[in-house]
């Protein structure tokens, strides 16, 4: 093979391979994108209104058509549903039909100069059940310049315009939005459906409240839990800390029989489980059974008359029970939303000897407190209509 031979072999492989990337760079824009909502629908246009025209003074008599809106409006709601829906073809079954009228179609003169004017209204339908809703649309665009041409391309922005505007009103319908939860669809966009609260949740709050049963009164304690919800049960972790007083006799203490005061300084890790029970959209009823582990020092107060006493040790495993009445509000578009609750903890059997002390005391009781924090979805799959203020 010859030199010019190599050439043109070399010539052809590096053309194939420059033609390569192209042909691979030309597949994405042949592929659609996927639509907002799973769901078959189909677009309806009455005759007379895919027929409607704008007459334009400068046309002749014979022309048949000034501005064809009807065409130009049918073409850009085809172009809005294959974006929205997944589009019904021939005679397959659609979830939900959009029949589109022209209630107005006109040029405008304002200070700027003249305008087109387009108001559509769509009537939402379910072949089933029958109408969800009836939505208006708007779209307005200059016109650009004095000629037939210049109105037909303000008539297609308009259009275009008035297609966009069904868009954004589409998820703002509390109608539409109500059918959408009820087929298990978010409604993507809506400025005031926020996002449902997921079935699922992970949770961390911090609580304060009071802890009674614990030494020889009540006193404040803290409380951290962190865990997960679904919507009929829940699994939680405990973190706590208290430290509630008590008068003790330590053996060191020998003139008068004093008695010196001494704090019961208590650390709680503990695990819950229980059933949930949903109140509506935002408001829910928990309760369960737990295993804590309870742990500390009791320690003689060094202001105290006397010599200082040596802390007393003691940890003990300690069943409880618990209940929590709770809302969520406030939510983002990430679904994230504020927590606030009241709960009740019952710890069973806590009362530990100290030998040192001269004293047995009770680690704790029962604590009441108020708590305050946030829940994270783990899907997006919803459960029931939610508000903003919700």
């Amino acid at each position: 093979m010859g030199m010019r031979q190599f050439q043109l072999l070399g010539s052809v492989l590096l053309l194939a391979l420059g033609l390569a990337p192209m042909a691979h760079g030309a597949a994405p824009e042949m592929s659609t994108a996927k639509p907002t909502y799973s769901l078959a629908a189909r677009l309806a246009f009455s005759p007379e209104t895919r027929e409607a025209c704008l007459g334009v003074e400068s046309n002749a008599p014979e022309t048949g058509c000034g501005v064809p809106v009807g065409e130009q409006l049918h073409d850009a709601y085809g172009r809005a549903l294959r974006r929205m829906f997944v589009e019904a073809s021939g005679d397959a079954a659609a979830q939900i039909e959009i029949a589109i009228s022209i209630d107005r179609a006109e040029i405008e003169t304002v200070v700027e100069g003249r305008r087109l004017v387009l108001e559509t209204r769509a009537v939402l339908r379910v072949p089933a059940s029958g109408e969800i809703d009836r939505l208006k649309s708007y779209g307005r665009s200059a016109i650009l310049g004095a000629g037939p041409e210049s109105i037909a391309n303000a008539a297609e922005r308009a259009s275009e315009e008035a297609s966009r505007d069904f868009e954004r009103e589409f998820p703002n319908s509390p109608q539409v939005v109500n059918w959408l939860v009820a087929q298990g669809i978010e409604p993507v966009g809506s400025t005031f459906a926020w996002p449902l609260r997921g079935e699922r949740v992970a949770f961390a709050d911090l609580s304060g409240g009071i802890v009674s049963g614990g030494g020889d009164g009540a006193v404040g304690g803290g409380l951290a839990r962190f865990g997960v919800a679904w919507q009929w049960f829940v699994v939680q972790g405990i973190v706590g800390k208290w430290s509630p007083s008590f008068d003790t006799a330590p053996v060191g203490f020998q003139p008068n029989d004093t008695r010196a005061p001494a704090q019961l300084d208590t650390f709680d890790l503990g695990v819950e489980a229980g059933p949930v029970l949903r109140l509506g959209a935002s408001m829910e009823l928990r309760a369960g059974l737990g295993g804590h582990f309870l742990w500390g020092s009791a320690n003689v107060d060094s202001a105290a008359s006397g010599p200082p006493v040596k802390s007393s040790k003691f940890s003990r495993l300690t069943p409880s029970f618990f209940g929590a009445f709770q809302s969520a509000f406030l939510p983002t578009r990430s679904g994230m939303r504020i927590r606030a609750g009241i709960e009740v903890r019952r710890y069973v059997s806590t009362t530990v000897g100290f030998p040192d002390l001269s004293r047995t005391v009770p680690i704790a009781d029962t604590y009441v407190g108020l708590y305050l924090g946030l829940e994270l979805p783990w899907n997006k799959r919803v459960t029931g209509v939610t508000g903003a203020a919700q």
